[in-house]
């Protein structure tokens, strides 16, 4: 018992030499309180520790704010020199800004490249001297092309580097042919110097034959024509709208780019436009609206028709009717149509114009903003979310008789955005840009 107590009594003590030792060796540290009142400011940094907390001292942290874009106004710069009927845009003179190809109606009814002469020297986003587009009369092309109604679009057909055009015209508003004229002009110039000789001359290829045989016309002024390669195989093609139906001119490419291997048809589409009334569609555009790697076209109407028809293309050329309805009823008569992402969000955007005479609105502007698809919950349908805004508050645009004649599309001042075009040629006589 006793040398139990006795190994007790050493291990009680040998824990308490250890405990000893422990509070003997183990680092303490005094802490004293100092209370004073300091003045904090964000402009000095004597109580900072700025060592670790300066953002000077951050690595890089990129955020993404959505692009702004899609903001219209009306804008009326100096004329262009003359009044231009119809028009479309393009690089023609490789300075790196767009310059426009149209018909002139004050110089003999010509064909005459408008040069982009914007400069904004004092960088405040501006053009200097309010002169942003002028005619060139040292570069016209052919002449006496009296019109009614007449169309162009812009493209490089034969795939040599150099912008080529395609206009088409008649004398009269009418499902007939007076004085009508349809043809591609290939350019015979440089990517400095563009040149084009007459409609009927070597190498341009006249259509105009060929668009009566397929029973093509050119009734109103408007964007009947839209270059696009819709089956991206490399070489653009042309889509027309006529009376109530979409014509495509297959380009057959560069190896064989002759008159005669050009395919003329309607487009492979379940049903037509539906545009039987009046002047019969007037406005035709395409892009891949939905993102599913295929082109899609859009057509419209001067007559008030209340809706957009829309082709949605199933990946193998067919393309299937839809309508996009405009819900006011202030914004029917379309004249002119312009694609593109105009928000920067990805997907393709569609603004429009009216026309004065056939609906009975007077000219406006509009802007579906392309959200993306949409899936109805109850048939599983998909289709496009498409956000209608009528632009500048809803008032009529241009000067009175407050008509538009036709649209381009082009970043005229290379901001990064696209602009737009709008002309009333015959009645108030200038350009807007948009």
């Amino acid at each position: 018992m006793r040398k139990r107590i006795r190994k007790y009594t050493l291990f009680a003590m040998s824990l308490t030499f250890i405990f000893i030792l422990v509070l003997h060796f183990w680092a303490q540290e005094e802490c004293q309180e100092y209370r004073t009142n300091i003045t904090e400011s964000f402009d000095t940094t004597t109580y900072k520790d700025t060592q670790h907390t300066s953002v000077a001292h951050w690595g890089d942290g990129y955020i993404t704010l959505n692009y702004l874009g899609a903001n219209f106004a009306v804008a009326e710069p100096s004329g262009m020199g003359s009044r231009i009927y119809v028009c479309d845009a393009g690089d023609f003179d490789g300075d790196g800004l767009p310059d426009l190809i149209g018909l002139d109606l004050d110089n003999n009814y010509s064909l005459i490249l408008i040069r982009n002469m914007y400069e904004d020297a004092d960088g405040d986003g501006y053009d200097d001297d309010n002169v942003v587009f002028q005619i060139d009369p040292t570069e016209i092309y052919e002449e006496g092309l009296y019109v009614g109604p007449a169309s162009i679009t812009v493209a490089d057909y034969n795939n040599d580097g150099l912008l080529d055009f395609f206009f088409y015209k008649n004398r009269r508003d009418e499902f007939g042919y007076n004085q009508f004229v349809a043809a591609m002009y290939i350019n015979i110039g440089t990517s400095t110097d563009p040149d084009f000789n007459p409609h009927d001359m070597a190498p341009n290829l006249d259509f105009t034959a060929l668009f009566q045989a397929a029973g093509i016309y050119c009734n109103w002024a408007g964007d009947h024509l839209c270059s696009v390669d819709i089956d991206q195989d490399g070489d653009v093609d042309v889509l027309v709208i006529s009376q109530d139906k979409i014509f495509l001119v297959r380009n057959p490419g560069t190896d064989n780019f002759e008159i005669d291997n050009f395919e003329i048809s309607e487009l492979n589409y379940d049903q037509r436009t539906g545009f039987t009334l009046g002047r019969g569609g007037t406005s035709v555009d395409a892009a891949d609206f939905d993102k599913d790697g295929d082109i899609d076209v859009i057509g419209g109407t001067v007559n008030d028709v209340p809706y957009l028809v829309y082709y949605e293309n199933d990946g193998t050329g067919f393309f299937t009717r839809k309508e996009i309805l405009i819900p006011n009823p202030n914004c029917t008569g379309i004249v002119a149509t312009c694609v593109r992402d105009f928000n920067m969000d990805g997907w393709v955007d569609i603004f429009g114009a009216t026309d004065r005479w056939n609906a009975g609105n007077e000219a406006r502007m509009w802007f579906y903003k392309n959200n993306g698809l949409y899936t109805d919950p109850d048939t599983g349908d998909t289709t496009l979310d498409l956000e209608f805004r009528c632009l500048n508050n809803c008032q009529p645009i241009l000067p009175p008789p407050h008509d538009v004649d036709m649209s381009a599309v082009l970043d005229y001042d290379q901001d990064g955005d696209y602009d737009v075009i709008l002309a009333d040629a015959n009645h108030s006589g200038d350009y807007y840009l948009i």
